[in-house]
Parts: C-alpha cells; structure tokens; sequence
C-alpha cells in the first residue's frame, strides 16, 4: 500500500493535495519563522524543491528551484513562474559553477532520499553555493530515543529510504558546515511523525 502512495506522490496534484491534508503548510510557516528567517531580497535556493510549496509562505525573496522531477517543476513553473525560476537538474548535475552567492540554501524533506554518497553530494553544492554568512537549512524524518511506535513506524514507512537517526545526519552536514543547530520537532502534522531541522553554517572549504 505504501509503494502505491508514494507512486502517487510523483505527481504534483496528488503531492500537493496530501500536504494539505497532513496540514504541511502550518508547519512550513513555523519553520519560516524559527528556522529559515527569510528577509526581503534574499536569495533563495531550494534544492529537491519539489512543486515549490515553499514559495506559498516565503515572500519577496529572490527564489531558485531545482528538481530531478520534470513534473513538479513544470507545476512549479505554471503556479509560480513568476515569482522564481526552477530547473530540471539532480544533486549529481555539475551545478557549483551556475549556482553561487546564496543567502539560504534549503534541502526540505531532501536528505532522507539520498544515500551517503548523494548527501554528500549535495551538500558540498549547498556549501559552495552560499555568500559568507549564508546559512543552510534541512528538515527530514528522524529516527529518535522515546519516539512513539507508530511515529517510528510512519517514519520508516517513508518513501525516502535512507531516514537516519539524528546523529548520523548531524555527522554527515558536520563534514561541510561549521556550525549545525539542530531540533527535533514532534506533532507538527495531522499524523504522528517526526522531524529534524538543521540549520548549518560556517561552510567549509572543499
């Protein structure tokens, strides 16, 4: 039954409308107000962006999007093309030379698909791709100490197959960025399940 949703998730409607149901957009607005700290004219790049949701709770930013799906992006382009550019491209895609002097970066329900390879990867794009100053911010499902049966068995159930205990996320973005705060969020959707946002700075050279 599982493989038969996430299918389903590929496509943009079907995307959309069960991040409605679960009550995602309250929770991005939170996470923009706590985490991400948009100003106006910041540049924003939003890498895995998927339909580009983000752009309904960030405002009067400079917004880039980058996605391996041509269908979100397509979606992405038709209900927001003229607020943000988006391109059809993977973490692997050369991309460190087009894609520089980013305020914030952001790998939303990114990570927990990719392997370590393909994390590392990204991040050392999301490292480059920061001005001095710039911060990196994530948010994925998390394996942790007392999570609830059911929120641990949402969690794996997942359709990203590389979800990780706290720690081991904490240790793959530590090998890029100098500083990474870290929290752990509980209840924030309509169904048990379990996040962990990271906000990186300081990225390393490499």
């Amino acid at each position: 039954m599982f493989r038969l949703i996430w299918k389903a998730l590929e496509q943009s409607v079907v995307y959309r409308t069960f991040a409605d149901v679960v009550g995602a957009e309250a929770f991005r607005r939170r996470l923009v107000q706590e985490c991400i700290k948009a100003k106006a004219g910041d540049r924003v790049l939003d890498i895995g962006c998927g339909p580009a949701d983000w752009l309904e709770v960030l405002r009067d930013v400079e917004y880039v999007g980058v996605d391996f799906n041509p269908e979100y992006i397509e979606a992405a382009r038709l209900r927001y093309g003229d607020r943000g550019s988006f391109e059809v491209a993977s973490v692997s895609d050369n991309l460190k030379e087009k894609y520089h002097d980013f305020d914030i970066v952001l790998a939303m329900g990114v990570l927990h698909h990719l392997t370590d390879d393909e994390a590392d990867s990204l991040l050392s794009l999301a490292a480059s791709a920061l001005r001095p100053g710039g911060r990196f911010i994530t948010l994925d499902g998390v394996l942790v100490e007392k999570q609830s049966p059911f929120e641990r068995y949402l969690v794996l159930r997942d359709r990203g197959r590389f979800v990780r205990p706290k720690a081991e996320y904490e240790k793959l973005v530590s090998r890029y960025f100098g500083k990474v705060e870290s929290r752990v969020h509980h209840g924030e959707l309509r169904i048990p399940y379990t996040h962990l946002s990271m906000v990186c700075s300081l990225p390393k050279a490499g």
